[in-house]
């Protein structure tokens, strides 16, 4: 089918089960793209007034362009979300988390719904586990992509227990 080309599958090798996500990029990954990593840290750190100007602009991209090619490739509807989170999750504190990555994915929910989600962090991201945890709608992360770290995978399981763990080692 069409959609199949923007619509991800994901699959969990044990019951089977395949969601097919539409790929919103991230507030953390779009604005460190659009700002260079610096300038971004800086503003978020640094200016709650940009930053969240920013999360609206961002927000207000992520979805247009999830939107165009949704319609582009045949106007599958949204049966669930990836990627909660992003690729530059590790360098947030979890207060900046709460407040950027967090928030970012929470106004997806309210947009299109609780689904399916995919929360990812491409690199080491332990100190961020109880905030991960701490997702309204924990119950709806089905897959989490992540860094396997030594030690520390247990407590991720513990506080996302039916979640599928994909980790990069």
């Amino acid at each position: 089918q069409p959609d199949e080309t923007f619509c991800l599958p994901i699959g969990n090798p044990f019951t089977g089960k395949v969601w097919r996500m539409t790929h919103f990029v991230s507030f953390i990954d779009l604005g460190n793209f659009l700002c260079g990593t610096e300038n971004f840290m800086v503003a978020l750190a640094g200016d709650k007034e940009l930053a969240h100007a920013l999360m609206d602009k961002c927000f207000e991209l992520s979805t247009g362009y999830a939107e165009f090619m949704r319609r582009a490739c045949g106007g599958a509807p949204v049966e669930g979300m990836c990627s909660f989170g992003g690729d530059y999750s590790c360098f947030f504190s979890p207060e900046m988390f709460r407040d950027y990555g967090m928030g970012f994915d929470m106004r997806l929910v309210e947009r299109y719904g609780d689904l399916p989600v995919n929360l990812h962090s491409c690199g080491p991201s332990a100190h961020l586990y109880e905030t991960f945890g701490a997702y309204p709608n924990r119950d709806s992360i089905v897959v989490m992509q992540t860094r396997g770290i030594p030690g520390e995978l247990k407590r991720l399981r513990h506080l996302l227990p039916e979640t599928l763990l994909q980790i990069t080692l």
